[in-house]
């Protein structure tokens, strides 16, 4: 049970120290999430208005295309009027050419809403370019800031993985499990804790002395009545601690 308690002392020291290390770069990651996300959703709303002003411009094209067919159609059938034998062939010709002009009234009108949409598009499209400017250059930044925080602790990182790799092979898995389930269940990771002045150095209430003995004989996993973390004798704990700082 010695060997388990070193191992959990060893284990935790590792695991509060990456945690540490991860701490150093701050809400960094999420700001860098948070920034890739916007500017995704700029980008792909920059490449709807583009889409919508091709589209736009296409059917404005032929929509242009018709008026100028309606007009010569309208031509032909006024030329027509000046020809026909009967006031039923002329009335005919009349309703074509009414048909045309009304056919031109709604390309007119369509052609006025595509290019109120264009130009609110490309009033969007200006501002998200400009903005998309410089959220790039907030995010090239932050990834700069980050790459520079993980350089200075990569080589502390990759040995502290390393021993904590180790540890967790000399931990048996009923014990790893428990750890790894009280480690997710407290607000700072810490799952083993000392005990310092009669109490649990984790949530701070009083540990009583018989629990304290049964402690300090290191023959089984006491815990915590309060807070369910592993308690440890402090004079233990402090000493397979520093073994650990002084294998870095």
């Amino acid at each position: 049970m010695i060997e388990q308690l070193k191992a959990l002392v060893e284990l935790q020291g590792v695991d509060t120290r990456l945690d540490e290390l991860d701490r150093l770069q701050g809400d960094l990651p999420d700001e860098i999430a948070d920034l890739e996300d916007t500017i995704a959703q700029l980008e792909t709303r920059l490449e709807r208005c583009r889409t919508e002003n091709v589209q736009a411009e296409v059917e404005r094209r032929q929509l242009e295309l018709d008026i100028k067919t309606a007009e010569e159609l309208i031509q032909r059938y006024e030329q027509q009027q000046l020809h026909v034998r009967n006031s039923r062939e002329y009335d005919a010709l009349s309703k074509e050419i009414e048909e045309q002009k009304q056919r031109i009234i709604d390309a007119r009108t369509r052609i006025e809403e595509l290019t109120g949409r264009t130009l609110r598009n490309m009033e969007i499209i200006e501002e998200a370019e400009q903005k998309l400017q410089e959220l790039r250059l907030q995010l090239e930044a932050k990834r700069r800031e980050l790459e520079a925080v993980l350089a200075e602790t990569e080589q502390e990182y990759a040995f502290l993985q390393g021993q904590r790799e180790l540890a967790l092979q000399r931990v048996e898995p009923r014990l790893r499990q428990a750890y790894e389930r009280i480690r997710r269940g407290v607000r700072n990771g810490r799952a083993i804790v000392p005990v310092r002045r009669g109490a649990c150095d984790g949530c701070y209430n009083a540990v009583p002395p018989q629990r304290q003995l049964e402690i300090r004989q290191h023959n089984r996993i006491v815990i915590c009545e309060h807070c369910g973390r592993i308690l440890i004798d402090e004079a233990f704990y402090e000493e397979h601690a520093r073994n650990l700082i002084r294998a870095q």
